[in-house]
């Protein structure tokens, strides 16, 4: 597994976090204002329609989500896998068309699930 890129970029970003002074100095606060710059780039770099532009931007999105959730599992408030777990659950939730038996046969209606799916959630999330 030592040879994974996933894994090679976890260990560097470890690496950075302990030797690079700026990176060491970083919190969610003063590191979110690049992952705004770098969604921005990505989002130029489809547009542009370049793959090695979008590829290149990809992988800054994926570093700072990676180092955000070094910063998580720095105060044991969770890790690059339950960053994963999460969205992972999340994806199934809002598709019960593909996961579960609704039925979809549009992407409208793929969108009103959606919503409603979003909708129930946060109303859970305000009950609790």
């Amino acid at each position: 597994m030592a040879g994974d890129p996933l894994h090679r970029l976890d260990e560097i970003t470890r690496r950075l976090r302990r030797e690079c002074p700026w990176d060491r100095e970083q919190d969610e606060r003063s590191i979110v204002p690049h992952t705004v710059e770098e969604a921005g780039e990505l989002a130029e770099a489809v547009e542009s329609g370049e793959d090695a532009r979008i590829l290149d931007e990809l992988g800054d999105v994926l570093f700072q989500v990676v180092f955000l959730s070094l910063l998580l599992e720095e105060r044991g408030a969770g890790d690059l896998d339950a960053v994963a777990a999460t969205v992972t659950e999340k994806l199934i939730r809002r598709h019960p068309h593909v996961f579960g038996d609704a039925v979809a046969e549009t992407p409208e209606d793929v969108r009103r699930i959606w919503k409603e799916v979003k909708r129930a959630e946060r109303e859970q999330e305000e009950a609790r």
